[in-house]
């Protein structure tokens, strides 16, 4: 066991520092989850809020140094970085949403259509 709860704990629909809204989960994983999200400060912006389970100093470190990294790169390879918090034990990147595919999926169909042409090469 990991030593901490795998299952996200945050509130969809309500909102943090008081122009965050949270919306539906995008995606999640062993080490956090990413949720669709709403900047009412600024305009309405659309953008994902990264949510990190794992409260340990070591990790809130990894989570503060991501932040610091990304909010200092500019780069149309990585998402824009917004801001940072902390809120109901947890840590949280709010970052430019980019829509599209998980790499996951693009990985799995990729490995489909390999077997499915090894195949008919075989018979």
């Amino acid at each position: 066991m990991l030593g901490y709860e795998l299952t996200s704990r945050i509130n969809t629909r309500n909102s943090y520092r008081g122009h965050y809204i949270i919306g539906n989960l995008i995606n999640q994983g062993g080490f956090g989850a990413v949720y669709r999200g709403v900047d009412t400060s600024e305009k309405n912006r659309p953008c994902a809020i990264k949510e990190t389970y794992d409260v340990t100093p070591a990790a809130r470190r990894q989570a503060l140094m991501e932040a610091s990294v990304l909010f200092t790169v500019r780069s149309p390879h990585l998402p824009e970085v917004y801001d940072a918090l902390e809120a109901n034990g947890r840590f949280y990147l709010i970052m430019q949403l980019i829509e599209g595919r998980i790499c996951y999926s693009c990985y799995v169909r990729v490995r489909l259509v390999a077997v499915l042409v090894s195949r008919s090469l075989v018979s």
